[in-house]
């Protein structure tokens, strides 16, 4: 009988469900790069359409975004993220990513998409300046 986890990895791994956790011990943390805890918006480009996204967390190496449409392992992602700092200018992110892992952990939740940055550009411009 399979779990109720869809999670999907691209590499051929099954996704860990929340009942193995207890099972299990995890390995220290092995990413390239810094991760930093976030919460933005993201509009996403993919061959299916737009769609819009909450990105969770992001390194200069990756990503890891919810939404509401579930893309395959190894698609192409472009995405434009909307980040403020403390002045008056407006800074985003837009981004081409690898999508490298897609879960879903119940029925009817977001659907948590990984991603593998392989290149990015900062935009910095005034608050007042339209998209």
């Amino acid at each position: 009988m399979p779990w109720a986890d869809e999670s999907q990895t691209c590499g051929g791994i099954p996704e860990l469900d929340q009942r193995d956790i207890i099972t299990y011990t995890f390995q220290p943390d092995e990413r390239r790069a810094h991760r930093y805890l976030i919460t933005a918006s993201a509009d996403i480009e993919h061959d299916s359409g737009k769609h819009v996204g909450l990105v969770r967390d992001l390194s200069a190496t990756g990503m890891f975004v919810y939404s509401n449409f579930r893309p395959s392992c190894g698609d192409e992602l472009q995405l434009q993220i909307g980040l403020w700092n403390l002045g008056a200018e407006k800074i985003a992110i837009t981004c081409r990513g690898k999508v490298v892992r897609v879960e879903q952990p119940a029925s009817g939740a977001a659907i948590g998409i990984a991603i593998s940055i392989s290149g990015y550009q900062l935009h910095v411009a005034s608050a007042e300046t339209p998209n």
